[in-house]
């Protein structure tokens, strides 16, 4: 273990700070979360299909513009699955995955931009990895920043089944329940 390993919080450590962070509203819906972080961000966050013919390499890929953030996701790719590959590159986003060194970040890149698009120039990787702007959900991939948005994806995705679970038990007394519900409008949350 280095001194850098002691300074450095784990995988799991940054994930959790990074999830508190997190707004998250009741009930819980990824279209909603994905607004949200956008608001809280200032940045327009988008999510589009993947090209059908990525999907043999990818299941999901975050490229950020001037203005916005593209997510996409596979096509195929629906409920619980869908989410946590959003999750995943919401993780990237809200991370500013941007800290890694540029050779090995470039490294990394140049690998796996090779497998998904073969035939992008390398000047392109060049500026992709100058800029550190565009991340792969790549089945396999073991590079830090895939697990730190790894963790934080689990950590997200557990928040959601809190928040989609129900605030009270249906035994609970009416008294308690016009307390739970009030106390969840102050917090902006809507009860079923």
């Amino acid at each position: 273990m280095t001194v850098l390993d002691e300074i450095a919080p784990s995988p799991q450590e940054l994930a959790r700070r990074t999830l508190d962070t997190l707004p998250f509203s009741r009930p819980w819906s990824i279209e909603t979360f994905i607004a949200e972080v956008g608001l809280s961000i200032g940045r327009l966050i988008i999510v589009e299909d993947l090209p059908l013919e990525l999907h043999d390499e990818v299941t999901g890929l975050w490229i950020p513009s001037d203005r916005r953030d593209v997510i996409y996701v596979r096509r195929d790719a629906d409920g619980g699955y869908r989410e946590h590959i959003i999750c995943h590159e919401i993780a990237h986003i809200v991370m500013a995955h941007q800290r890694t060194g540029k050779a090995e970040f470039r490294e990394y890149l140049s690998a796996n931009m090779r497998r998904v698009a073969p035939s992008l120039p390398p000047y392109m990787i060049d500026r992709l990895a100058f800029s550190q702007v565009c991340f792969t959900r790549v089945v396999g991939a073991l590079h830090p920043v895939e697990v730190e948005a790894e963790e934080l994806a689990l950590l997200i995705m557990g928040k959601a089944d809190e928040m989609r679970a129900p605030l009270y038990p249906d035994d609970l007394p009416d008294t308690q329940k016009n307390l739970l519900r009030q106390l969840a409008g102050m917090m902006g949350w809507q009860v079923r």
